[in-house]
C-alpha cells in the first residue's frame, strides 16, 4: 500500500517560519541548536514511529560507560532521512551543504544511560536527534544533555515527533542521564545520528 503522506509538517515549509528557525538556531553561541516539535506529517510520523519500535534492540554495555539498546535504522526511516526534502530542510537551518546522515536507533529503559569518558570523545559535528518516545515523565531521567566542560549545559526535552539539530563545537559533548525506576516498563526510543557535509 502506497504511503501518500508528505514527509514534513507543512507548517515548516513556510519561508517565514524557516527564517525564524534559523535565527533561533544561531542565538545560542555555545551550542547552536533548535528543537522542532511535530516535525513530520502526523500520518508519516505514525508510520515511522511504528517501524522504529519494531526492530530487535540488542543491549550494548561499555566498560561502565554506557548501557542501552541499539538497532539498525529501518528502511522507511533511512529513506526519509536520506530524502532531498529532509536533507535540504536541515541544510537550510545549519547554513551549509549536507550530503548524508548516519546513525542508529537507541532505546533507553530502566538502568540505561551513557556517561562522558575519554574513550568516547566526539569530534565536532552536526547532530540530529529524532524522538519516537510516546510519553515520558521528566522525573524518570533519560534526558539528553549537552555539556561544554565549563559548566554550561543544555537539556533536550522529550516529546514525540520531535527533531533536534545541534552544531557541536570541539569540546562539546552529550550524554543520556540514567533512567531510574520511575520509568517502569516504558522506554525512550531515539534516532541519534550525525550529518556528513
Amino acid at each position: 500500500m502506497a504511503d501518500n503522506h508528505p514527509l514534513l509538517n507543512l507548517a515548516y515549509k513556510n519561508p517565514q517560519t524557516l527564517l525564524q528557525i534559523k535565527q533561533a538556531f544561531s542565538q545560542n553561541r555555545d551550542l547552536p541548536s533548535v528543537t522542532l516539535q511535530k516535525i513530520f506529517d502526523e500520518g508519516k510520523y505514525r508510520a515511522l514511529a511504528q517501524d522504529a519500535k519494531k526492530p530487535s534492540f540488542r543491549q550494548k554495555t561499555g566498560k561502565m560507560h554506557s548501557s542501552f539498546g541499539a538497532a539498525p535504522i529501518p528502511a522507511s526511516l533511512k529513506e526519509a532521512l536520506s530524502s532531498k526534502e529532509f536533507l535540504g530542510f536541515c541544510a537550510t537551518i545549519f547554513g551549509c551543504a549536507i550530503t548524508s546522515v548516519s546513525g542508529s536507533l537507541h532505546r533507553f529503559a530502566w538502568k540505561d544511560y551513557t556517561l562522558l569518558h575519554d574513550e568516547g570523545m566526539e569530534k565536532e559535528g552536526l547532530d540530529v536527534i529524532i524522538d519516537f518516545t510516546d510519553s515520558w515523565e521528566g522525573n524518570a531521567g533519560g534526558k539528553i544533555v549537552y555539556v561544554d566542560g565549563t559548566g554550561n549545559y543544555h537539556h533536550i526535552p522529550s516529546s514525540p515527533n520531535t527533531l533536534t539539530l545541534a552544531s557541536r563545537k570541539e569540546g562539546v559533548l552529550k550524554f543520556v542521564q540514567y533512567v531510574n525506576h520511575k520509568a517502569g516498563k516504558k522506554s525512550r526510543v531515539l534516532f541519534l545520528g550525525t550529518f556528513r557535509r
